[in-house]
């Protein structure tokens, strides 16, 4: 039996009829959403949906660590849909490809499959699992099509409890690698400039020091080194703007 408890005064008309395919239905075939976040509103679906590579199944069972709008993660069909030899995004990993704006934003949903699966292969030890999977997601999304950002952060850190250090290390310098370069670029700006780009030097300083606080906490002492002076130098270069 499911039981919701509704968030709002009333139902829509979508969530009506959601509740009678539910009820029609009676799991003769399986329920698929795209996305559990828009249909999460009134009634609490994402309870009960469960990440399959790309799409979210519906079930009578509450997904185990499931996350608010967003469901729990089905491993074991994860895996089989994301790392099957013949998965593809397109051609956007391709060198005679030219990613645009519109598609390079919507990565990050692609990409966020990829590591709430290595999160939930990480909560089972499988280790080398998770390795596979962060390494088949950059393969997809290499940093030369689409500009790292702050989800590399989760990237980083499952590299590091998997044991892949030296991957993790490369991202650590890649991602450091992009926000200097912002950083360098913001500097260089008049003030009267740099007003319009003050969240965006937030994100670089923010991501620079996470990224000095991760490489301590996984004993990279050089790496953090490098990292916590070019922090500390651009932090007192733009407090004397």
């Amino acid at each position: 039996i499911i039981q919701w408890d509704l968030t709002q005064g009333g139902l829509f008309r979508n969530d009506l009829m959601l509740l009678d395919l539910i009820a029609t239905n009676n799991w003769s075939r399986p329920v698929y959403f795209a996305n559990p976040n828009s249909i999460s509103k009134v009634l609490n679906v994402d309870r009960f949906c469960h990440l399959e590579g790309v799409v979210y199944r519906f079930k009578p069972v509450p997904a185990d660590e499931y996350m608010k709008r967003v469901g729990g993660v089905d491993a074991d069909r994860s895996y089989e849909v994301l790392m099957h030899k013949d998965a593809r995004w397109g051609r956007l990993n391709e060198k005679d490809v030219v990613v645009d704006r519109e598609s390079s934003r919507n990565s990050g949903m692609a990409k966020q499959n990829y590591i709430r699966l290595a999160g939930a292969l990480l909560s089972e030890g499988k280790m080398d699992s998770v390795v596979a999977v962060l390494d088949k997601g950059l393969e997809f999304f290499p940093k030369e099509k689409f500009t790292y950002g702050p989800d590399m952060l989760f990237w980083i850190e499952c590299y590091y409890q998997a044991g892949a250090t030296e991957r993790a290390n490369q991202t650590v310098k890649d991602l450091a690698d992009r926000y200097t370069q912002d950083l360098a670029y913001y500097s260089s700006l008049p003030n009267r400039f740099l007003t319009f780009y003050e969240d965006d030097v937030q994100e670089s300083m923010a991501v620079l020091q996470r990224l000095m606080q991760m490489t301590k906490q996984y004993k990279q002492p050089e790496l953090s080194a490098e990292i916590e002076k070019v922090f500390y130098d651009y932090m007192s270069t733009l407090q004397l703007k």
